[in-house]
């Protein structure tokens, strides 16, 4: 996956753990997008989802990978302004969801300014 968002000139930093991850954000990162797999070390995806918003942006939008089919139960309710994605993941759709959200994320940002 990180080869494909360098191929496409996204930007991007990774973390090998949830916790890593949340350290990132404490540390002044400032992402448009999270994308994280579900299952992590530590805590799933959506806990640090969740954690991230509350230090930096309530509406940072997020997608979560996951191979379990179950996650298909979540809903905007769940964790709004996160899409789920089941693997194997359509490489083209991930991309052009990054960029809907984040075009989204940054239109609200230049309204805000």
């Amino acid at each position: 996956m990180q080869l494909l968002f360098e191929q496409l000139d996204i930007p991007i930093r990774t973390a090998e753990s949830g916790e890593e991850a949340i350290a990132l954000i404490r540390t002044g990162l400032r992402p448009d997008v999270i994308v994280s797999d579900y299952r992590l070390q530590g805590r799933n995806g959506i806990d640090v989802v969740k954690h991230i918003r509350e230090l930096i942006l309530d509406t940072l939008p997020a997608i979560i990978i996951s191979g379990d089919p179950s996650l298909n139960q979540f809903d905007n309710q769940t964790l709004p302004k996160c899409n789920f994605f089941l693997k194997p993941v359509d490489a083209n759709k991930l991309v052009m969801t990054i960029y809907e959200v984040t075009n989204i994320l940054n239109d609200h940002r230049q309204t805000d300014e």
